[in-house]
C-alpha cells in the first residue's frame, strides 16, 4: 500500500492512544509498586503474629522434657498439658499450624503437633503428624531449621504460596532451649496465607478500575480542551489557506475565528496579515504588469512608426537604372538610435546618410528622428556635407539639456 493510501490519524486520536498507553503503564508501575507494598506490609504482620506464638511457646515449653519423651518414647501429663495448650492456640488465633520438631540430619522428629485449623476456626479432616513421627524436610526447610539450632536465624518468614496444592503459607520458628539454654528443639508456627492472593487480586483491580475511570473521565477533558485549544485552530487556519486563494478576486478580507490566547492565536493573526499583504501585492503586481502591457504596446507602435519614418521601399526610385539601393536596420531593443536614409537633392545629387545616436532606446529614437529630419532639411536647402552636419551639430546642441550626443 502507498503512502497515499495509507489512512491518516488526526492529533486527537495520536493524543488518546498516547494517555491510554501511559495509562496502562501507570497501572502496571502502580499494581507492581502497590503489591511489593502490599506484600511486605502482610509478611510482616504475618511475622509480628507468628513470633508473638512462636515466643510464647518456646517460655511455656520445657526443653528438658522433649529430650526426655526423645530418650524414653513416653508421653506424661505435661506433655497433655503442651498439647492442649498449642491446639487452643490454633483453633481461637487462626493457625494453620502450631507444632514443635527435632530437627536431624535426614527428616524431623515431630514432638507435638496441634489440629489443623481452617480460616474460619474450624478444624480441618487433615491429621496432625503423631508423637516422635519422622517427617521428611520440605524445600528449604532443612537449612532454616540449622540456622535456628545454631543461632543464626534472623526471625523471618518462609513463604511458600503453592503449599498443599496452591495454599499460600508463612512460618515462623523459633529455637526451643533445655535449662541449660541449648536448643534442643524448634518451635514452629505456620499461618495460612490464603487471603492475601484474593486480596492482591483485589487490590490489583481496584487500582485498573481507578486508573480507568481517571483516565476516561481526564481523556474527556483532555480531549474538549485539544479540540477547542488545537484542533478547531489547525482545523480553521488548514480551511484559510483554501480560502486565501479562493478570496483573492473578490478581495474579501481573511477573518478567522482563533482566539486561544497562545501560539494558535499569534499564527491565525500572522495568516490575517499575510493574506492582506498578498492582497496588496496581488494588486500592485497587477499595477505593474498592467503598466509593463501599455509600454510594451507603446513601445511596439514607436517602432513601427520609426521603421516607417525610414526609406522601406525597394527599389525606391525605379525610373534610375544607373544605381541600386537596398537597405535595412535592426534595433539591438524596441526601438533605437541607429538610422539611414536617402534623398535627391536635386536631379543629379543623391543623399545618403547612415547615423548612429548613442545609447538605446526611446531617447535615442527621438534624437534619431530629430536628427533625420534636420539632415534632410539642411541637405535641402543646398549646403554641402559639411556645413549640413555643421548646422544640425549647432541646432541639437542649442537645446540639448542632456548634453547626448549623435
Amino acid at each position: 500500500m502507498g503512502n497515499s493510501e495509507k489512512r491518516k490519524h488526526s492529533l486527537a486520536d495520536k493524543s488518546i492512544r498516547a494517555i491510554v498507553i501511559l495509562g496502562i503503564f501507570m497501572a502496571i508501575g502502580t499494581c507492581a509498586a502497590s503489591g511489593v507494598q502490599l506484600f511486605n506490609r502482610n509478611k510482616e504482620i504475618y511475622r509480628d503474629l507468628a513470633y508473638s506464638y512462636c515466643y510464647q511457646a518456646s517460655i511455656n515449653i520445657d526443653g528438658d522434657k522433649v529430650r526426655t519423651y526423645l530418650e524414653t518414647g513416653e508421653k506424661d501429663e505435661e506433655y497433655d498439658r503442651i498439647f492442649q495448650y498449642l491446639a487452643a492456640a490454633s483453633v481461637f488465633s487462626n493457625l494453620r499450624y502450631f507444632y514443635v520438631v527435632v530437627p536431624t540430619e535426614e527428616d524431623l522428629i515431630y514432638i507435638w503437633d496441634s489440629y489443623a485449623v481452617s480460616a474460619d476456626g474450624k478444624i480441618e479432616a487433615e491429621d496432625p503428624y503423631g508423637f516422635l513421627e519422622h517427617v521428611p524436610y520440605s524445600s528449604g526447610e532443612k537449612e532454616a531449621m540449622k540456622q535456628v539450632m545454631n543461632g543464626e536465624w534472623d526471625d523471618g518468614l518462609l513463604i511458600d504460596l503453592n503449599y498443599n496444592g496452591g495454599e499460600a503459607l508463612a512460618t515462623a520458628l523459633s529455637p526451643l532451649l533445655d535449662s541449660d539454654l541449648k536448643p534442643v528443639g524448634v518451635v514452629g508456627v505456620d499461618i495460612s496465607m490464603r487471603g492475601f492472593l484474593a486480596a492482591l487480586f483485589r487490590l490489583y483491580l481496584n487500582i485498573f478500575l481507578a486508573i480507568a475511570v481517571i483516565l476516561l473521565v481526564g481523556m474527556t477533558i483532555y480531549y474538549k480542551s485539544l479540540r477547542k485549544n488545537v484542533i478547531s485552530p489547525v482545523l480553521t487556519m488548514k480551511k484559510a489557506t483554501v480560502d486565501i486563494f479562493q478570496n483573492i478576486e473578490n478581495q474579501e478580507v481573511l477573518s478567522l475565528d482563533v482566539h486561544t490566547g497562545d501560539e494558535f492565536d499569534d499564527l491565525a493573526r500572522s495568516f490575517e496579515e499575510m493574506d492582506r499583504r498578498m492582497k496588496i501585492y496581488i494588486r500592485e503586481n497587477a499595477a505593474i504588469v498592467s503598466e509593463r502591457q501599455r509600454i510594451s504596446t507603446e513601445l511596439d507602435l514607436a517602432r513601427r512608426i520609426q521603421a516607417d519614418m525610414l526609406p522601406n521601399i525597394f527599389p525606391p526610385f525605379p525610373e534610375r537604372k544607373e544605381f541600386e539601393i537596398f537597405a535595412s536596420m535592426n534595433p539591438a531593443k524596441e526601438v533605437g538610435g541607429d538610422f539611414y536614409d536617402f534623398f535627391f537633392i536635386d536631379e543629379n545629387r543623391l543623399a545618403l546618410v547612415i547615423a548612429d545616436v548613442s545609447g538605446k532606446g526611446i531617447p535615442a529614437a527621438l534624437f534619431m528622428m530629430m536628427s533625420k529630419i534636420l539632415l534632410q532639411n539642411y541637405a535641402m536647402s543646398g549646403m554641402c556635407p559639411a556645413e549640413v552636419l555643421e548646422a544640425v551639430n549647432d541646432t541639437i546642441c542649442k537645446n540639448n539639456r542632456e548634453e547626448s550626443s549623435n
